[in-house]
């Protein structure tokens, strides 16, 4: 099992890297996913693995203004590629301008799928992780009014995951704190059903 998660240090935002074989005992490995690997900070994202069964990361590079992904080398996950960004872009192919934040990727049959995290996020799809086509924002048009939560609520930290028949979209609120979302996709689009808060923040406790 590895695990990555998000430290300062004078270098900038980096990902540090622990590794176990029973998830109890816990071993630190080299922390090399951060500035002087990438030339920008590592800021949220998540892990996955490729169709071919590569380990990748995809992630927000903090200074960078954009997403992007690296590929494993190897086993214990000590070495990586160099980044590459994803460049969004519509059915012609020229250049989409979104806002990138917080992304997250999942699978769908052969195809790739990303979101960029934030209020209402974009999403985009891809054959092969390198040619991404921008489809518009995730939320489906006829997401419910009577959810509990406006549609343009903050969607940051995000994993799409599979739970039985339904997708389960996971995340933060950075005003509500961590929660979910259940539905199913329509048109290429995520329509909820059902979301819940997991915390919340404390009354009277005004986030900064």
């Amino acid at each position: 099992y590895h695990m990555h998660y998000i430290y300062e240090n004078p270098y900038g935002f980096m990902f540090a890297h622990v590794s176990s074989t029973d998830m109890v005992h816990w071993n630190w490995q080299p922390t090399v996913l951060g500035p002087p690997k990438t030339g920008h900070g590592m800021f949220s994202g998540t892990g996955f693995f490729t169709k071919e069964g590569k380990p990748a990361m995809i992630y927000h590079g903090w200074g960078s203004d954009g997403n992007h992904i690296m590929y494993g080398l190897d086993d214990k996950l000590d070495e990586w590629t160099d980044p590459e960004p994803i460049i969004p872009r519509n059915e012609n192919g020229d250049v989409e301008k979104i806002d990138q934040w917080d992304p997250d990727c999942w699978q769908i049959g052969d195809t790739y799928y990303a979101l960029s995290g934030g209020k209402d996020p974009g999403l985009l799809k891809s054959d092969n992780l390198e040619d991404w086509v921008y489809m518009g924002k995730l939320l489906h048009e006829d997401y419910p009014d009577n959810l509990g939560v406006d549609r343009y609520e903050d969607i940051s930290c995000a994993n799409m995951l599979r739970i039985g028949n339904k997708w389960m979209l996971l995340c933060i609120s950075h005003k509500l704190g961590c929660r979910y979302y259940l539905g199913d996709f329509k048109d290429d689009k995520y329509l909820p059903g059902h979301q819940a808060l997991m915390n919340w923040m404390e009354p009277g406790v005004i986030p900064t």
